[in-house]
Order: C-alpha cells, then structure tokens, then sequence
C-alpha cells in the first residue's frame, strides 16, 4: 500500500470535483485532463452527470495507485 502523502494529491483532487470546486481540480489538471473537461465549468458538469446516474459518493471502498504509461 502506498504512503498516505502519495495519494495526498489524488484524493484532495477527487474531493475537488465532487464538491463542484471544478475551479480548483482545473488549475491543478495536467495537460490531457485540461484538454478533456476544457474549464471548471467542464469539471463541475461531468460530476453533476456522475452523481446524476450513479448517485452522490459515499465513500471510498479502495485506493490503487498505478503508474501511467510504459513501465
């Protein structure tokens, strides 16, 4: 299991989107994200979509880490 401070950054991202603070998950976005959502205002509708078909968070069952791209 990785260290708390690693998954520090991934978990205070998905609290920004899930509470519609898509200013906040936008401005700390890498480049493909960015390109993805478009703006905050991006950010904020994609979690209104999510919590519309699947309902609001709970909570969290299960936190993975995973390297991205070639390894």
């Amino acid at each position: 299991m990785a260290e708390t401070s690693e998954l520090a950054f991934p978990r205070q991202f998905v609290k920004w989107v899930f509470s519609t603070q898509g200013d906040s998950a936008f401005a700390h976005a890498g480049t493909a994200l960015r390109e993805s959502m478009q703006s905050a205002a991006g950010v904020n509708a994609m979690a209104s979509r999510i919590a519309t078909r699947f309902g609001e968070m709970q909570g969290t069952d299960a936190e993975v880490q995973f390297a991205e791209g070639e390894l």
